[in-house]
């Protein structure tokens, strides 16, 4: 039931990402979109910390979640980051020296991360000089195509 429920959040959270309600919604939000090893396409909206082309997600209530294990080695993403899907590479990191853990520091000094934190650090790769980086990939499930790129 728990899963039923999360799956209907995150699929509403991602349609109003993709409408004109996305100004509004908190600038933390990112989409993550990935090829999962059954080959299915997989987004997840996640809370996200941002700078410049680097952003890290505290991945909350790790042993619970799957999700998060397609990067304990290296792969690539996509991120949907300021309306743009804008391609990646994430790898999982444990603990709070690693630097996605200093990242996620910055936007929550308060928050005690320990050595079991697991953090899924992600880095963008550079966009063209117009901002955008295309990646040619569907959007997914409950996305479409808008004038933004």
């Amino acid at each position: 039931m728990a899963g039923t429920l999360a799956r209907w959040r995150d699929r509403l959270v991602l349609r109003l990402m993709n409408s004109p309600l996305a100004p509004a919604l908190p600038t933390s939000l990112i989409a993550i979109r990935y090829t999962g090893r059954s080959g299915a396409t997989v987004v997840l909206p996640l809370q996200a910390v941002r700078h410049g082309q680097r952003v890290a997600v505290l991945v909350g209530d790790a042993d619970a979640r799957r999700w998060w294990h397609h990067f304990v080695g290296p792969a690539a993403l996509d991120v949907l980051v300021d309306g743009r899907w804008t391609s990646g590479h994430a790898a999982v990191k444990v603990g709070p020296m690693t630097a996605p853990a200093r990242l996620y520091r910055t936007a929550h000094p308060d928050h005690v991360l320990d050595h079991n934190s697991v953090l899924l650090g992600i880095v963008l790769d550079q966009a063209r000089p117009d901002g955008v980086v295309r990646t040619g990939k569907p959007l997914g499930p409950g996305l479409r195509r808008t004038g933004r790129r």
